[in-house]
């Protein structure tokens, strides 16, 4: 959600040509972003302990944080999980080939039972 939402914001600011004599720099890169998103429960709460509370892509880097106990607010979040954007696309990207690998091998599975079934209909 959070490279998809980067992509998108990159795009935007990069495509719209009003802003482009406002902007530090052309094109706009990650290293200009700062995107925070937080989890909170349906009643404004922290999620439970050990669960992802917040997550933040600033300057290229994504960093996933965990939940605290309320006495911990002040410190800082415990640090799940850092990568960089290029490491989370990849990641995405491998995990979209295996997918598109899996749904063709069912298909493929698929078919060959139906060809099965045709086969024993024949006979």
């Amino acid at each position: 959600m959070i490279v998809d939402l980067v992509q998108e914001y990159l795009k935007e600011i990069n495509t719209n040509k009003k802003i482009r004599p406002y902007l530090r720099n052309y094109p706009f890169t990650l290293e200009n972003l700062e995107f925070t998103i937080f989890i909170l429960q349906p009643d404004g709460h922290l999620p439970p302990l050990e669960h992802i509370h917040c997550i933040t892509a600033a300057k290229g880097i994504i960093e996933y944080e965990l939940s605290v106990l309320p006495s911990d607010y002040a410190k800082d979040f415990p640090l799940l999980q850092q990568e960089t954007l290029e490491e989370a696309l990849e990641i995405l990207k491998k995990e979209s080939e295996s997918s598109t690998s899996k749904q063709t091998n069912m298909f493929i599975q698929s078919d060959s039972l139906n060809l099965q079934d045709q086969q024993k209909q024949c006979v």
